[in-house]
């Protein structure tokens, strides 16, 4: 299975040679943006200045261990999926992490069928993330790039106004919108709010 993603994807191990070979693995897999730490400082101080799209982490390590690292990460990046890789298998150990909020654990030697199965999930489930902050972001804070579009519709509501947003949202994309509502609350007033290039159904 071969993923093309320029996401970055960060792990951290302090096996030299098991990261040089997990990052052969993925940049021949479509992997572009993979960053290699051996030492857990050092990367957390990479997170914070480039953030990451999916986080690869051991468990056992000197200083840092990744049992200390994990609750870190979860609490700081929530929306960023944090996998796993341990030569520990223990059933307790295992549980321990998915109940933190690692994304999935893989037991080393990692299968690389399974380990890129996983790692496409994750950035996939990273990007929803990322467009749902995004998203989310712009409905609660920035105002309307339009107003004028919607001085037909007189409202205070704050859940009017977020819908206002939403239309402007969609209204970007060539998709077509299906509004609905019952008789006289004002769907046909809606049918104007759209760029030149809208379908309203």
């Amino acid at each position: 299975m071969t993923v093309r993603t320029g996401q970055r994807i960060v792990m951290i191990d302090d096996d030299q040679d098991f990261l040089d070979g997990m990052k052969r693995i993925l940049t021949v897999n479509g992997f572009r943006a993979v960053s290699a730490y051996s030492c857990a400082t050092e990367a957390v101080d990479s997170l914070e200045k480039e953030g990451a799209a999916v986080i690869l982490l051991d468990m056992v390590m000197p200083g840092i261990s990744g049992r200390e690292l994990l609750p870190i990460l979860i609490d700081r990046y929530p929306d960023v999926p944090v996998i796993i890789s341990s030569a520990v298998s223990e059933v307790d150990n295992v549980v321990s992490c998915m109940k933190i909020g690692a994304y999935d654990y893989l037991t080393k030697p990692v299968d690389t069928r399974r380990l890129l199965q996983v790692l496409g999930n994750a950035v996939r489930l990273s990007s929803l993330n990322q467009e749902n902050r995004r998203l989310k972001e712009y409905l609660l804070g920035n105002p309307l790039s339009a107003p004028d579009l919607f001085d037909r519709i007189i409202t205070r509501n704050p859940k009017m106004k977020a819908i206002f947003k939403l239309m402007e949202t969609f209204a970007r994309t060539m998709r077509p919108v299906l509004i609905t509502g019952e008789t006289g609350t004002g769907t046909v007033s809606y049918t104007h709010l759209t760029l030149p290039t809208k379908r309203i159904v």
